[in-house]
């Protein structure tokens, strides 16, 4: 294993905590991007079960019994 020297230890603990930070930062946006999708097709699938429903409630109250 290559030796580090003490004067290089500072820059290389620096590059490795900017390293993590920014790969914690880049799947941070990689979750939050499919929650929002997950959300969006959530609230889609729901707007359709409302608007089906809704015409099969109309169509039944036509019907006169």
């Amino acid at each position: 294993m290559n030796e580090i020297a003490p004067d290089n230890y500072q820059s290389f603990l620096k590059d490795i905590k900017e390293r993590i930070i920014s790969a914690q930062y880049e799947a941070l946006r990689a979750v939050n991007k499919k929650l929002a999708s997950v959300v969006r097709e959530i609230s889609w699938t729901k707007n359709i079960v409302i608007i089906r429903t809704s015409i099969i409630a109309c169509s039944y109250r036509s019907l006169n019994y």
